[in-house]
């Protein structure tokens, strides 16, 4: 899995892992995740974390579901959260909430993978 940095007016910055994100958690602003899966079968997508100094984090996974459980922090919670499909052409928006994120966790999901199996 390949993290990085985007920032305005400099080089994309190389991350380990997730840790960053984890470590900046204060700092962002919106997370999202784009379905877009590789025809090898490697990845299903990547989360997108913006951030409030303008920055993007990017982060491959090779599994939505693995992502899906990464997302199920305090947090994350409260924050807007943007699933994608079919680069960019549908997506569902929706904000993790304290006492909800179970039931939206099950519901939107489902949903979600209801709609890429279309």
């Amino acid at each position: 899995m390949s993290s990085f940095v985007l920032s305005q007016n400099k080089k994309p910055l190389i991350v380990k892992n997730l840790g960053w994100l984890l470590r900046n958690w204060k700092n962002i602003k919106s997370i999202g995740f784009n379905y877009c899966p590789d025809n090898k079968g490697m990845i299903d997508g990547e989360l997108i974390g913006k951030m409030k100094d303008s920055s993007v984090y990017f982060s491959d996974f090779a599994s939505l579901n693995v992502c899906w459980n990464f997302l199920n922090r305090s947090i994350f919670k409260g924050l807007p959260f943007c699933l994608k499909l079919d680069n960019f052409t549908r997506e569902k928006n929706f904000t993790i909430r304290n006492d909800e994120w179970k039931r939206i966790n099950k519901l939107e999901y489902k949903e979600f993978m209801n709609e890429i199996n279309k």
